[in-house]
């Protein structure tokens, strides 16, 4: 059997095994990530991209999500090393700030349930800022048992709205994301964070009713 035919039959045997799929998505929106060594190689890219046409041919929605995790990490880190070199402090340790900022007067462990951290993560991060004069533990005047954070004068000092931070890059990015694409990614989000927590307790996640499930709360119209 030759090349062609070989590529033929290979080609109607997919089709085959694919046209169940196809008339069930038909229709559908369906949301690809796209990110990891996809984006890196170009066999890769290609195919993708012949994948993506595929599904729009035969009656599908494709909404490519660009994931870009590497480059992202690559750049937060960067941009962090920047930060703490011109201000002393890193983009983790900024969030922090800007968290006792606005909310003085709570709490360890109410702030690393607000970053959904390890209490003894931030409490390590507490004794860094705490030694650069940038935040302070208060104890209470009624009850001495119960501490509570704020920042110093030199902590306020840095609590600013300032260019070359993380936030920065995200607030502009906000104000050019439309409605839909912001929407979109809070979808994705909060469906991560959802499976995520389902695989850190399998218990829990067994656990879940159908309708409880992240999928289950998804739009009808949507596939992910």
């Amino acid at each position: 059997m030759t090349s062609a035919a070989n590529n033929a039959a290979m080609i109607a045997r997919v089709l085959t095994e694919a046209l169940p799929y196809i008339k069930r998505f038909n229709g559908k929106t369906m949301v690809i990530k796209y990110g990891g060594n996809a984006m890196s190689d170009e066999l890769l890219k290609n195919s993708f991209a012949r994948d993506v046409v595929m599904m729009k041919l035969v009656g599908m929605n494709p909404v490519v999500v660009h994931g870009g995790g590497p480059q992202i990490n690559h750049m937060l880190e960067r941009v962090s090393r920047e930060m703490e070199t011109s201000s002393g402090i890193t983009a983790q340790q900024r969030m922090i700030i800007q968290c006792v900022g606005k909310y003085p007067g709570m709490t360890a462990s109410q702030l690393a349930a607000q970053f959904h951290l390890d209490a003894g993560t931030v409490s390590t991060a507490l004794d860094r800022l705490e030694r650069k004069g940038l935040v302070e533990r208060r104890r209470g005047h009624r009850d001495r048992r119960r501490v509570t954070l704020g920042l110093t004068a030199a902590g306020r000092a840095i609590d600013r709205e300032v260019t070359g931070t993380v936030e920065n890059a995200v607030e502009l990015l906000l104000k050019t994301a439309t409605a839909d694409e912001v929407a979109c990614t809070r979808g994705l989000l909060r469906t991560l964070t959802d499976l995520l927590e389902g695989e850190v307790s399998p218990k829990t996640k067994s656990g879940r009713s159908r309708s409880g499930s992240p999928m289950a709360r998804s739009s009808g119209n949507t596939e992910s």
